[in-house]
């Protein structure tokens, strides 16, 4: 049991890319109770210990079906496709169970249900958001990037002037983000925002609207020049700098870059991810 859940490829990956703030292998693997029992101590010191052992929990039992329909039904499951359905499977957990609990503790654990973890020793973490306003057709970006100790490296804001629609500004926020990687050369990087779309047709070769087709095949070329690479989609509630900072960029003209010490409109922002008041 502890190799199909810890030691196997396919589980390594999948707890890899849903970024888990632990390292499922350092916790004792005598028997599966003394390892989840290392996982739940761990999680309890954590100022987001519920979310984690709800998200350990779910990840478990996905790794469990993918095993059963393997072995009983012949299909395969790739990691990715895994974590989609995991996040997807916690979203409806919280709905699920919303109406138990009390109406402010409601809103709270719904505001938190999915948070920024920190990515992986030795790799960079760039959330991307984009803004977009239909009135005028401007729009903007916003980038951050973050250490495996959720150390701020970096933020970067752009002022779109001219924008066809929101997709689009969210395939620029992508390339944009390939392109700050590549200018700081970054080996191994996470890209993670909210546009679970942008996300797909970068990471897929899926076809394409006329209207990102070109962004996006950039996209895909930059992906390359990385050593590692991965993306995650990633809910409003963990993408909130990256949204601060696209905001801000409605404010500006050009490009306004922040290297080592963020402005201090983005503290809090970023304090909030690592669950500092």
């Amino acid at each position: 049991m502890i190799h199909l859940v810890r030691d196997c490829p396919f589980s390594k990956a999948l707890w890899f890319t849903l970024n888990f703030p632990y390292d499922p292998s350092s916790f004792p693997a005598s028997s599966f109770a003394a390892w989840w029992e290392g996982i739940r101590l761990s999680s309890s010191s954590h100022p987001n210990d519920t979310e984690i052992t709800t998200l350990a929990m779910h990840t478990i039992w996905r790794i469990w079906k993918v095993r059963n329909e393997r072995i009983f039904k012949g299909t395969s499951t790739s990691p990715l496709m895994a974590r989609d359905l995991v996040l997807s499977q916690i979203r409806k957990y919280n709905l699920a169970i919303a109406p138990l609990r009390d109406k402010s503790t409601t809103i709270q654990k719904e505001n938190s249900a999915v948070v920024w973890f920190t990515p992986p020793s030795g790799y960079i973490k760039i959330n991307f958001d984009a803004s977009f306003v239909d009135q005028n057709g401007s729009g903007g970006i916003g980038l951050v990037l973050r250490n495996e100790t959720g150390l701020f490296l970096a933020a970067r804001a752009i002022h779109l002037p001219h924008c066809l629609n929101a997709r689009t500004a969210e395939a620029l926020a992508m390339r944009e983000a390939l392109n700050l990687a590549s200018g700081m050369h970054l080996s191994h990087i996470i890209i993670e925002g909210d546009s679970c779309g942008i996300i797909s047709f970068v990471d897929t070769n899926k076809p394409l609207p006329l209207d990102i087709e070109v962004i996006v095949l950039d996209c895909r070329r930059l992906k390359h020049q990385f050593q590692k690479i991965y993306f995650n989609f990633s809910p409003r509630t963990s993408n909130r700098s990256a949204h601060v900072v696209a905001s801000y960029s409605r404010s500006i003209n050009g490009t306004t870059t922040w290297t080592s010490f963020p402005p201090s409109w983005l503290i809090s922002s970023l304090r909030g991810d690592m669950g500092f008041c």
